[in-house]
């Protein structure tokens, strides 16, 4: 691996607790160890954040562990191929001072220009009250499924609201044939998408049976591990929405190439959120305004997450 392109490399570590938990099939987050990168590029500053969690519930890496690949990276040359999150946080840090010195922005320059405004889905995790989402003027809403909110809660929201664009995201949780009804009932209910109905250790050619049994596109999102296992994915028809997250495929780069091969695939693809700060929400947010992403991303406002932000005017 060539050096780190930056003359400095801080690496800060923060402690927050979220304003109220959050719920998934992955389990309840109620603070977070957030890993910020600094980088001074000729005399340019530039931040990114890593999205890994503190265990490895979600993903292979940990704060700890990308923290560990970073000063590897910068002290001894270590190649942090195999540590795509942490390469993503250093990517969006260098990423940020270079168009900073160039006297842009990351979403100029990846949006051709000046910045779309961007409609933004809302998730839901189980112990969200969605009725605040709505009130606050989401229209827009992904709703995680499972355990934590039934088939009859989802019925019920989405018949009371049909001006609401809705999704469910079952972080892999469904069965194709154990939960045949379930997948009946909500493919009946008129969904933007079904997000990762199938564990990881589903095969392709099971979520490529259950993409053609079903009208509502199924949308892949832990499958997506890699740019090639979207490639593969595109050419498998097992997809009919991508969800691209940066800091899981290595950066801003690979994820803005993997969004133009949806596109070319006519496949539609949407940015992917963690939890975020506000930082790394300004990162997912400037590539959600390239052209492959035609799909509204699931960045609702940081703010949203957390008791207190660590940029100075967090994302509305």
């Amino acid at each position: 691996m060539p050096s780190v392109p930056a003359d400095t490399v801080e690496l800060v570590m923060l402690r927050l607790p979220l304003r109220t938990p959050f719920a998934t099939a992955h389990g309840t987050t109620v603070t977070r160890d957030v890993l910020l990168v600094r980088v001074l590029l000729d005399g340019v500053e530039g931040w990114g954040e890593c999205a890994a969690g503190t265990d490895t519930s979600y993903w292979h890496e940990t704060v700890e562990s990308c923290a560990a690949a970073l000063r590897a990276a910068v002290t001894d040359g270590e190649d942090l191929a195999a540590a795509p999150m942490a390469a993503a946080a250093l990517d969006a840090a260098t990423t940020d001072a270079r168009y900073r010195s160039a006297g842009t922005s990351i979403a100029m320059a990846l949006g051709g220009g000046e910045p779309p405004a961007l409609r933004v889905t809302a998730t839901a995790g189980f112990e969200d009250r969605v009725e605040d989402l709505l009130g606050a003027g989401y229209r827009s809403v992904k709703l995680k499924f499972g355990t934590g909110r039934t088939l009859d809660e989802v019925t019920s929201l989405v018949r009371a609201h049909p001006d609401i664009r809705w999704q469910i995201d079952a972080n892999g949780g469904l069965d194709p044939e154990c939960d045949r009804a379930t997948l009946h009932a909500l493919d009946a209910l008129g969904l933007d998408a079904i997000e990762q109905p199938l564990a990881l250790t589903a095969s392709l050619d099971a979520h490529v049976a259950l993409a053609r049994r079903l009208r509502t596109p199924v949308a892949l999102d832990e499958s997506l591990d890699s740019p090639e296992a979207c490639r593969a994915a595109l050419r498998a028809g097992a997809m009919g929405l991508a969800v691209v997250k940066p800091s899981r495929l290595g950066g801003l780069g690979p994820a803005l190439a993997t969004g133009d091969s949806c596109a070319a695939a006519g496949v539609p693809a949407k940015v992917g959120g963690m939890l975020e700060t506000g930082i790394g929400r300004a990162a997912a947010l400037a590539l959600a305004c390239a052209a492959p992403f035609s799909f509204p991303p699931d960045l609702s406002a940081s703010a949203r997450y957390w008791a207190k932000e660590v940029i100075t005017e967090p994302f509305e």
